[in-house]
């Protein structure tokens, strides 16, 4: 097995959307649900990027395309009292899983939410995937009790 390339923590640009997207496609592949559909998941990306006050996109660079993303949101919560992130997605390409791009994402997610004055962040993993579960406990998250529900608009 050959080594990785050396991995960069960058900010999201449009260039990188089409490679954003194929990740997101693995990620809802895996996720009963929801489903890929790739225009929809650029058009989500251009519309985080486009608002940079409210969000970012982080990448995992490896060289030619990007090998891992996450998405970091800022909400108000009245439970805190202000700021707190959402992190919507995290997806490591098959490949490098398990290389420490996943911890190298999930730590500029963190200092970006600390620049930013986030006092508390949250994400949601499907229940069953204990490998997912295991990855954010280990890096002192914890469970709540709370569930997720949801609703489409559209």
């Amino acid at each position: 097995m050959q080594p990785h390339p050396p991995l960069t923590i960058r900010r999201a640009s449009s260039a990188d959307v089409p490679s954003l997207a194929d990740l997101l496609t693995e990620l809802f592949t895996l996720e009963e649900n929801f489903e890929p559909r790739p225009e929809r998941q650029r058009a989500g990306l251009e519309a985080l990027l486009a608002d940079t006050r409210r969000s970012v996109i982080l990448v995992a660079d490896a060289g030619a395309s990007p090998v891992g993303m996450a998405t970091l949101q800022t909400v108000l919560s009245t439970a805190e009292g202000g700021p707190v992130g959402w992190v919507e997605d995290i997806v490591v390409s098959t490949p490098w899983r398990r290389a420490g791009v996943g911890s190298a994402l999930l730590e500029g997610v963190e200092s970006e939410a600390r620049h930013r004055g986030l006092i508390r962040l949250q994400l949601v993993a499907q229940e069953d995937n204990t490998i997912a579960r295991r990855f954010y406990t280990a890096r002192g998250w914890r469970e709540t009790s709370l569930g997720v529900l949801r609703r489409g608009l559209t």
